[in-house]
Order: structure tokens, then C-alpha cells, then sequence
């Protein structure tokens, strides 16, 4: 008997990159789950909404024939929730980018308290912001696992957005209060204003 997960998508004619990035899912869980690897309740729903069909439907058929040990899908198990639980690019791209917004404020204090009167941080912010600028570029720009890289459903796209807008606006009032007169924030600006569009447009498109 044919795994009907499989025999949905080949009816759709869906690659399973397609159908991973669709169900929220990963590539591999996806395979696996095509193979007769037993599966998530989570994931099971997450398919069955994308394939409009009830939870039955993708259950197959000769299931109970072939049941696991009970080692085996504990292991099935314990590898698809690694597999859910694994960081994406995008939410590395995050956390490096947050990490690096913390230690510029870290140095910020530091200079105010210690030598207010010369504010070296504007060299450590623009360092740091071509830094930051650089990760987002590189992720944006990447083609390699492209639907792996972006946001899947429109409430990440607007978690990705407001992120973005945040250290936008934090890298603003840190020029604005640390170097007034000097405004290199105007170029990791420059690059959000980019950005962010480019990354609606792709989400959009498709």
C-alpha cells in the first residue's frame, strides 16, 4: 500500500522542500514521514491542513501491520523533535544580531560612565552595525535552502519585521544620544529600508 502522505503530494505534484516549507515542517520529517516512520500528532495536523484532509486520511492503511518496536519509535520520536527544535538561519541570524545589540549597549554604558567626554563607542556601533548589517545581507541574499531561510506563515514575517524595525530603531537613538553630529546610522537605516521590502516581496511572491 502506498503512503498516502506521499500519494497527496505526488497528486499535487509537490517536491517535499515544497511541502516541508508549506507544513512549517523540515525536510527530513517529511521523508520520514513518506517512509512509514511514525509521526507527531503536530506534525500529522500540520500536514493534513496543507493537504486539506482529515487526520485519518493520512494514516496508512497496513499502519497496524507494520508497527515498531518500541525502541525504534522511541528513537523515530526523539529524532523528529531534534529535528522541530533545530534553530533555523533565521532565528541564528536573530539571536547573533540581539547578541551584538547587547554588547554595543554593554560598551555604550561603559563609555558613558568612564569617559563621557569621548565617545569612542561610535567607532564600536558602526562596527558593530556593518556587523549586523552584514549577517542580515548574507542570510537575504543566500539561495541555498532558500525556503528553509524565510519566514513560513505571516505571523514570522511579522515577527521578522517588528525584529528588524526594533534594532533599527535602537541603533537610531544610540547615534542620536552617543554621536549626534556624526550620523553613521543612516547606512545600516539605508540597508533595513532594503531590506525589509525585498523580504515582503519574496513572502508575497510565493
Amino acid at each position: 500500500m502506498s503512503n498516502p502522505i506521499r500519494k497527496l503530494r505526488t497528486e499535487r505534484a509537490w517536491s517535499q522542500e515544497q511541502l516541508a516549507e508549506m507544513a512549517g515542517l523540515s525536510v527530513r520529517t517529511v521523508q520520514r514521514a513518506e517512509n512509514g516512520a511514525p509521526s507527531g500528532l503536530e506534525t500529522l495536523k500540520s500536514l493534513a491542513a496543507v493537504f486539506e484532509v482529515s487526520l485519518d486520511t493520512l494514516r496508512s492503511e497496513d499502519a497496524d501491520k507494520n508497527e515498531p518496536d518500541e525502541e525504534k519509535h522511541m528513537e523515530n520520536t526523539i529524532d523528529s523533535a531534534n529535528d522541530n527544535q533545530q534553530p533555523t538561519d533565521l532565528e541564528i541570524t536573530i539571536r547573533r544580531s540581539a547578541t551584538l545589540a547587547v554588547i554595543l549597549a554593554m560598551l555604550a554604558l561603559i563609555n558613558y560612565v568612564t569617559m563621557p567626554q569621548y565617545l569612542w563607542v561610535k567607532w564600536a556601533g558602526l562596527g558593530i552595525g556593518l556587523a549586523i548589517l552584514g549577517m542580515w545581507a548574507n542570510w537575504l541574499s543566500s539561495k541555498e535552502n532558500q525556503a528553509d531561510r524565510e519566514p513560513k506563515n505571516m505571523k514570522e514575517m511579522l515577527n521578522t519585521t517588528g525584529i528588524m524595525l526594533a534594532s533599527g530603531f535602537g541603533l537610531f537613538m544610540l547615534n542620536a544620544t552617543m554621536s549626534p553630529g556624526n550620523w553613521w546610522v543612516i547606512w545600516p537605516l539605508g540597508a533595513l529600508a532594503i531590506a525589509i521590502p525585498i523580504l515582503w516581496v519574496r513572502f508575497l511572491n510565493r
